[in-house]
């Protein structure tokens, strides 16, 4: 396997070093777009922040996508032995600087195409934006971490749902008589997963997280209101208005004392690619050809 000069090394430990959480990735995809500037591509970054490029022209026309955001908190960035560190590296950072490396590197035939989304760890504004246009690629890789050895040809699809709860509330000297509007938050979600999330294999279950609850407030009162938001991940047998509509049926009518709304704030739908397309074929013959080793095919229990 070819290894990487120190041009190269430097590349990745800049990407890296430009600190960029969702929602401020600007430094970071201006480094990126000099240098795929200066290596002869047509770069530009897009109306809602991704570093778009193209390299060659006609057909066929290849997408490689990776995801320039992180999750915040800072990390030093260093390098041990042939391995770096820093917030990325993993996700999705290190895949996409060698995908920015094989769109510099790239003499085939048709046009490459090199898109580095924002937001992919929040609202997904980068790859919305991409799925909104016109077909504009023949084949798509995306460069998330599954190792260098295995490729994902699946994924669930996913669901972020806001669940409102509100009940009259009371004082909490006697709360025996009143509904807590945040226990019974928690008792919804419990009653929905154990007729959801009750299966043993995790790709075809769907599973249910808690991201974030509000509610109570100062003062000695049974909360009468609280808010929570969920993160469902679901197979492809079902997609998002199906499992929106599996989710209400599990909620059931809400018991007297208390009502509950919920809607979808965003939704991503499952997929699942042909095991023998071009593309597998291709990342096949490259992971035997360079590495000498078989592909390994994988579910992918989160979602693209």
């Amino acid at each position: 396997m070819k290894m990487p000069n120190s041009d190269e090394v430097s590349f990745a430990r800049g990407l890296l070093s430009a600190y960029s959480p969702s929602g401020r990735e600007r430094a970071a995809c201006m480094y990126l777009r000099r240098h795929l500037s200066g290596w002869g591509l047509r770069a530009w970054i897009d109306p809602v922040g991704n570093v778009m490029a193209e390299k060659g022209r006609g057909r066929p026309a290849i997408l490689l996508c990776g995801h320039i955001d992180t999750v915040t908190g800072r990390e030093s960035v260093k390098l041990e032995g042939d391995r770096m560190y820093g917030r990325g590296a993993v996700d999705a950072k290190g895949p996409l600087a060698a995908m920015a490396l094989a769109a510099r590197d790239y003499d085939g035939a048709g046009k490459l195409i090199f898109c580095a989304a924002v937001g992919e760890e929040s609202d997904s504004r980068g790859v919305c934006r991409l799925s909104s246009l016109p077909r504009i690629a023949d084949a798509a890789i995306f460069g998330e971490p599954t190792g260098l050895r295995a490729a994902a040809f699946a994924h669930r699809g996913s669901m972020s749902l806001r669940l409102k709860i509100t009940s009259p509330g009371g004082h909490s000297a006697s709360p025996w008589g009143y509904e807590n509007a945040v226990e019974k938050g928690f008792s919804l979600v419990d009653r929905m997963r154990g007729i959801l999330c009750s299966g043993k294999d995790r790709f075809s279950t769907p599973s249910m997280a808690i991201t974030q609850m509000r509610g109570g407030g100062p003062g000695s009162r049974i909360p009468d209101r609280s808010s929570i938001l969920l993160d469902v991940r679901f197979p492809p047998t079902w997609d998002v208005k199906g499992m929106f509509d599996r989710i209400r049926e599990a909620a059931g009518e809400a018991p007297a004392g208390y009502t509950y709304a919920m809607e979808v704030l965003e939704g991503t739908e499952p997929y699942v690619a042909e095991k023998d397309s071009v593309v597998v074929r291709c990342l096949r013959e490259a992971v035997n050809e360079i590495l000498n080793e078989r592909l390994m095919l994988v579910k992918k229990s989160g979602s693209g």
